[in-house]
């Protein structure tokens, strides 16, 4: 005999109605996982998530035909993840494009792309909705549940955790954990991890629909405001563990997030927590500016400087944080903020090698900042007219500009600023073809960052000294310098400056005739690159295929008597292949 027991509410209830005597199957279903009586009982537990991608198309066609689908193959697939492929609703769209055959599919989709929406379009009457799926679970919660899922609704990103959600419902984080727990165990949240979770999009859509009808706005405002306040709060306690040498240029107010923001105790925990959230900064920048936290949202925009700048480098990604906190400075009149964001939007232009919109954020950051008379903010500003004028090779411009930072940096007591400077002065002296005193120069700024205990700074000095010791020939020299460069790179946690490193290392083991270590060397230089999004993979990766091709030619072109020859070659320029081009100065800005 089987015996099917639909929609168990507990374990409670149906423990009682189970079979004693053998020669019977039970089958359950409910919207709770039950542990207890998986644990009592011992029965096979079967989780069922939303359907894949072929499985979902399978559900389509089961309805409307595969002619159709096959025809209408692109909005087919739109259809499913609209759906997100949850059964009920792929049945209810598909009912819905069965009713009429005549019209195409793209026009349902097109009406369910309005979030606003989807939920209503997903009906075929009022007794068959996605809505009233979903409020069996909701109506089942307890208020506090009911409420931690409404509120979870404002966070803006693809996952959040625990301590963030602490801060977004104004609650203990051990509670917040229970809470968060019984909705999973309900299925209205999703387990990423032990501490993090995520909504279903159409849960969410669901969630947001509740909010806005059950809760008043200045309470989603508090919400809001505190969710960024412990971003904010979280990312500077992550900045000084990072770069505890930095100048403090932010002010804040105590935080008022009754979920304590995070502290951390070392750089790993640190990058652990800023590679998490990496996907959330922006969004979270967006949803701050939205309900009127200006100060918050320019501060957040700020304070991720050394993260996604000096060390990972995702330049698409800093330049959206850029383009939302700029937003928030102009909305909040606050020219300090405006100028801040605008020197961080040259730099992401920079990374870029979009020179000359990088130029023009410059000047306009240079303007606001002799306007409002901020001796720091012209530094910095001034340091990355240098850096952008050495990765231009105008050596002259370069020079002059870091001159006049160099100058600021000292009378603000800046070991940083200064060290920092001092490597495009380097830059400018081997681009004049002075290596004695380019290295030199290096030697000074890598006794700073040692000093102050910048291991991304002596990581790019080392690896401009490792360039011009390959422009001379001394490759042993070279490669020493690069192993070091390595270590200190990788302690940091800094990707972009660990790339270069590999690339230059990948160049002085060429050098010294060990071609494959030097594309074992380039093809990790060229995942780091891809990972970042830099302008450079193309170029790495022709260079990897020549070397593989033609290795003798290839072992030849990075000396520079072998520049003749190199010019019928697809992969880097001359100068860089001969370490006469410096690999880009970066700016170690007091955000």
């Amino acid at each position: 005999m089987l015996i099917v027991l639909d929609n168990v509410a507990s374990s409670e209830q149906v423990e009682p109605l189970l079979p004693g005597a053998a020669g019977c199957a039970v089958v359950l279903t409910s919207r709770r996982r039950l542990g207890g009586l998986a644990m009592r009982v011992g029965v096979e537990r079967i989780l069922l998530r939303h359907l894949s991608q072929p499985e979902s198309v399978e559900v389509l066609s089961s309805v409307i035909g595969t002619v159709r689908t096959t025809a209408e193959a692109e909005a087919v697939t739109a259809l499913t993840e609209l759906c997100g492929r949850l059964p009920l609703a792929l049945r209810i769209a598909a009912d819905r494009v069965a009713a009429h055959p005549h019209h195409p599919i793209g026009e349902l989709v097109e009406e369910l792309a309005a979030e606003r929406h989807r939920l209503d379009g997903l009906a075929v009457h009022d007794s068959v909705t996605v809505r009233s799926a979903f409020e069996w679970s909701y109506c089942d919660l307890k208020p506090e549940e009911a409420r931690t899922f409404r509120f979870l609704s404002l966070h803006p990103g693809p996952h959040t955790s625990v301590a963030a959600t602490a801060a977004l419902i104004g609650r203990p984080v051990l509670k917040t954990q229970q809470l968060l727990q019984r909705l999973h165990e309900v299925h209205l949240l999703e387990g990423v991890t032990f501490s993090r979770y995520r909504f279903h999009d159409l849960l969410r859509l669901y969630a947001a629909e509740r909010l806005a009808s059950d809760e008043e706005d200045h309470d989603r405002a508090a919400a809001v405001g505190r969710l960024a306040d412990w971003y904010l709060h979280s990312s500077l306690a992550g900045v000084r563990t990072l770069a505890p040498f930095r100048h403090t240029i932010l002010e804040l107010r105590a935080s008022t997030s009754r979920a304590t923001p995070l502290g951390f105790d070392d750089d790993e925990a640190a990058l652990q927590w800023f590679d998490t959230e990496a996907a959330n900064f922006a969004r979270v920048v967006r949803l701050a500016i939205d309900h009127g936290f200006h100060d918050t949202a320019w501060k957040l925009a700020v304070s991720l400087y050394d993260y996604f700048c000096l060390l990972r480098k995702p330049g698409s990604i800093w330049l959206g944080i850029m383009k939302v906190g700029l937003e928030a400075a102009r909305a909040s009149g606050d020219r300090f903020a405006e100028g801040w964001l605008e020197t961080g939007t040259a730099e992401g232009y920079r990374w870029q090698r979009q020179y000359k919109r990088a130029q023009q954020h410059f000047e306009r950051s240079l303007s606001v900042w002799r306007q409002v008379r901020n001796r720091h903010g012209q530094a910095w500003t001034l340091g990355g007219m240098g850096f952008l004028a050495a990765d231009q090779r105008d050596w002259d411009e370069a020079h002059a500009r870091a001159q006049e930072a160099r100058s600021l940096f000292a009378g603000l007591d800046d070991h940083d600023g200064s060290a920092s400077v001092l490597l495009t002065l380097a830059d400018s002296y081997h681009g004049w073809h002075d290596d004695e005193q380019a290295l030199h120069t290096l030697g000074k700024a890598l006794d700073i960052f040692t000093e102050i205990r910048n291991h991304d700074g002596q990581g790019r000095a080392l690896t401009k000294m490792a360039g011009i010791h390959t422009a001379q020939g001394h490759h042993e020299a070279a490669l020493a310098c690069l192993e070091r460069a390595l270590e200190t790179l990788r302690a940091a946690g800094a990707h972009g400056g660990e790339a270069d490193c590999l690339y230059r290392r990948g160049q002085a083991l060429e050098s010294l005739g060990h071609r494959n270590r030097a594309i074992a060397s380039w093809k990790a230089a060229l995942s780091l690159y891809e990972e970042l999004a830099d302008g450079r993979v193309a170029e790495l990766r022709a260079r990897i295929e020549w070397a593989r091709r033609a290795p003798e030619a290839a072992g030849e072109a990075s000396r520079p008597d072998g520049l003749q020859r190199y010019s019928t070659c697809p992969p880097l320029s001359r100068d860089e292949a001969c370490g006469r081009l410096p690999l880009r100065t970066e700016a170690h800005c007091a955000f």
